[in-house]
């Protein structure tokens, strides 16, 4: 490759997002919006429930839900890409549909109360599912004062919870009348887990609105679309109301394939304001294919998508094919995703645009005759684990709070060398306490470890089930790299942890 590609493709690599966490609920860029062959039902209004792992996506296609434009994007890109897989239906949804907010994590308290207004409102006695009812029929009436008069949520809450004949005759007439129009109106929403400071209610808000999207479900024109945490959706004591199994099992989950993420990557790196067309061609003389423009943007249609060995020599242009001088460091195509991914080989889209952001700057000061040395893509990793740390810290803290004490740890390791450690540290006495105690921190808006009554052997078992740790064939324990290095564990051979 001549060093003038070399370094232009290199500086597109770092014009790769590099923020640990998506703050904003502001639909994404045109240019970058990806669509995976599999998210195709996420995306149709006709699916109540979306789960996903931090990073996978929820936020950002809800907020891509949201905007009118992204709509018809999304409509034309899946006909890209599933032409003969029946999305007629789901795009004609998208094109027909209007949508709206129905929480997320911005404070929009003009379109949904925040939650420190809809935790004081439950304090003075309303009932969480009449909440959720204004906010469904204020999206729909576009605010309309005259159907729920008050200056305030309080007052359009307390009318709506007297008044309920009048409330479900508004439902069903604005669902007669979208219908007659073939419209659809959607609202969405995410960020449920901060919906209030305590596990308990959380459960009771998120328990309400489940209820309700079955109960919409008997509308044609009027649809709910929750996008939650899969460990949310897994806590079985959010499920405990009539007929919840026909819910249950509509679950879509955002996962992500290595193909996904590859694909993910060219649409990013083709777009790049000042360096596409030199990624563009670059890919051209490699393999021969040329991107589809349209309105000025550029996509990755299903060839792209779906052809390992297109993808697989495009990366190795980028990298080099090895993860060293030969083929003992393993391949860099397979190398990357693999040492992201949890324990049932998931990585986020997240994770991977950090790590090759990163791997981009760091591979600047490096000899090499690829635009990524495969010493900055291990670095890439190492940063990437560190912004999974924080993330974990954030999300689950009492897991934290036991990875933390394994540091210095070689893996694989007996369970019983890592029951002994925590034993000595005291940690699950601390972890019981704090979920004892009503406001403590540790506990605020969190859900506690499953089987944390269990002890040792229970809390293995819930982190098992989190993907964090698994069991090798031997029945030793070991932490997939995304945990493990930015937990300060080590593994012979592995990819060293920063000190």
């Amino acid at each position: 490759m001549k060093p003038e590609i070399r370094a232009e493709i290199r500086r597109a690599l770092q014009t790769l997002p590099s923020s640990p966490a998506e703050t904003t609920v502001e639909p994404p860029m045109l240019k970058t919006l990806y669509v995976p062959q599999h998210h195709a039902r996420a995306l149709d209004p006709d699916s109540p429930l979306v789960t996903g792992m931090r990073g996978a996506g929820k936020s950002f296609w809800c907020a891509a839900l949201t905007s009118a434009d992204h709509r018809r994007l999304l409509a034309h890109r899946l006909r890209r890409i599933l032409p003969t897989m029946g999305t007629a239906p789901v795009r004609k949804q998208l094109l027909r549909s209007k949508v709206a907010w129905g929480f997320g994590e911005a404070k929009r308290n003009s379109e949904y109360p925040d939650a420190r207004i809809m935790n004081e409102l439950c304090k003075n006695g309303a009932d969480e599912e009449d909440i959720w009812r204004t906010i469904i029929l204020w999206q729909l009436s576009e605010k309309d004062q005259k159907l729920l008069p008050g200056a305030n949520w309080r007052e359009r809450v307390e009318n709506l919870a007297n008044d309920v004949e009048r409330s479900e005759a508004a439902f069903s007439q604005f669902d007669k009348h979208l219908s007659s129009q073939g419209m659809t109106t959607l609202i969405v929403f995410d960020a449920l887990d901060r919906l209030a400071d305590d596990w308990k209610s959380v459960r009771q808000f998120v328990r309400a609105l489940l209820r309700l999207a079955l109960e919409f479900r008997a509308y044609r024109s009027i649809r709910l679309k929750v996008f939650m945490r899969q460990d949310m959706f897994e806590d079985e004591m959010i499920w405990q109301f009539s007929d919840s199994s026909k819910l249950h099992l509509t679950k879509v989950d955002l996962a992500w394939t290595a193909r996904d993420l590859f694909g993910l990557l060219w649409q990013y790196l083709a777009n790049a304001d000042e360096t596409g067309h030199v990624f563009r061609q670059h890919v051209y003389d490699t393999v021969g294919y040329t991107f589809i423009e349209q309105d000025g943007m550029f996509e990755v249609d299903r060839v792209l998508q779906i052809n390992e060995n297109f993808q697989r020599r495009i990366f190795q242009s980028i990298a080099g094919e090895f993860m060293g001088r030969d083929r003992r460091r393993g391949r860099t195509y397979t190398w990357l995703p693999n040492h992201l991914g949890d324990a049932a080989g998931h990585a986020s889209p997240r994770s991977f645009l950090v790590a090759l952001r990163t791997a981009a700057d760091e591979s600047k000061d490096l000899e090499h005759r690829h635009p990524l040395h495969y010493e900055a893509i291990k670095r890439g990793v190492v940063k990437a684990s560190e912004v999974r740390r924080i993330e974990m810290r954030e999300d689950y803290p009492w897991i934290a709070a036991l990875l933390e004490q394994l540091r210095g740890v070689a893996l694989p390791c007996h369970e019983t060398d890592v029951y002994r450690i925590w034993k000595k540290a005291g940690v699950l006495s601390s972890i019981q306490e704090s979920f004892a105690i009503e406001d403590d921190e540790l506990a605020s808006a969190r859900l506690p470890p499953r089987k944390l009554d269990q002890g040792e052997q229970g809390i293995m078992d819930d982190l098992i089930r989190l993907n964090v740790v698994y069991r090798t064939s031997d029945k030793r324990i070991n932490i997939p790299d995304v945990y493990r290095i930015g937990f300060g564990l080590v593994r012979r051979g592995g990819v060293r942890p920063t000190r």
